[in-house]
C-alpha cells in the first residue's frame, strides 16, 4: 500500500475514533468501514469495526470483526482485551478467560485485563486467582481512578473468602497501600 494511501486510512481511522470517543457510533462504523474499502487487511479498521459493531448491540458481528483483526495481527494486547469483554457479555467465561490470559501474556500489567479476569475469577470462586489479578493491578498502580472502588471491593472480597495460605505474602504492603493511598481518595 503507498504511504499516502496508509496515511489516508490512518487519517479515516483516527477521524472514526473521534466520532466514537463522541459516543457517535452509527457514524463511526461508516468511517471503520470506509477504512476497510480502502485497506481490507487493516487489523485496527477491524477492530475500531468491532468495537462500533459492539456498542450498537451487534455482539456476534462485533465478534466476528475482532477475530478478524487478531487473525491479521495477533500480537496486539487490547485485540484480545476487546474480543474477551465481549465474550463475557456472551456469558462465554472459558473463552472470555482464554482471551484475558492472552492479553496478559502480551502486556502482563494490562490493568483492564486484569480486573476484568480477576472479577471472572471471584464469581468462579477461584480466590487465589483474584488475588494474583488485583493484587498486580494494585503493585503496578497503572488503573484509571475512577476503578478504585471496584478494584477495592472485590479484593476486599476475595481476601475475606480466600484462606489466609492463599493470601501473597505482600498482604501488608497491599493493606497498606489500601489503607494510605485508596481508602482516602474513595
Amino acid at each position: 500500500m503507498p504511504s499516502s494511501n496508509k496515511q489516508d486510512v490512518a487519517e479515516i481511522i483516527a477521524e472514526g475514533r473521534a466520532h466514537y470517543d463522541a459516543r457517535r457510533h452509527e457514524d463511526a462504523l461508516a468511517l471503520f468501514e470506509a477504512a476497510l474499502r480502502a485497506a481490507p487487511s487493516n487489523a485496527e479498521a477491524h477492530y475500531r469495526r468491532g468495537l462500533a459493531l459492539r456498542k450498537l448491540g451487534r455482539r456476534e458481528d462485533a465478534l466476528a470483526e475482532l477475530d478478524r483483526a487478531i487473525a491479521i495481527d495477533d500480537r496486539v494486547s487490547d485485540f484480545f482485551f476487546d474480543r474477551g469483554f465481549s465474550l463475557r457479555g456472551a456469558r462465554r467465561v472459558a473463552e472470555a478467560l482464554a482471551d484475558y490470559d492472552r492479553a496478559i501474556a502480551i502486556e502482563p500489567h494490562h490493568w483492564m485485563a486484569r480486573i476484568n479476569r480477576g472479577f471472572l475469577r471471584l464469581e468462579a470462586r477461584d480466590f487465589a486467582g483474584c488475588l494474583e489479578d488485583y493484587v498486580d493491578v494494585v503493585e503496578h498502580g497503572a488503573y484509571d481512578a475512577s476503578f478504585r472502588l471496584t478494584i477495592y471491593v472485590n479484593l476486599s472480597a476475595a481476601m475475606s473468602f480466600a484462606k489466609p495460605s492463599l493470601w501473597p505474602m505482600r498482604c501488608p504492603l497491599l493493606t497498606r497501600r489500601l489503607l494510605t493511598h485508596w481508602l482516602p481518595a474513595i
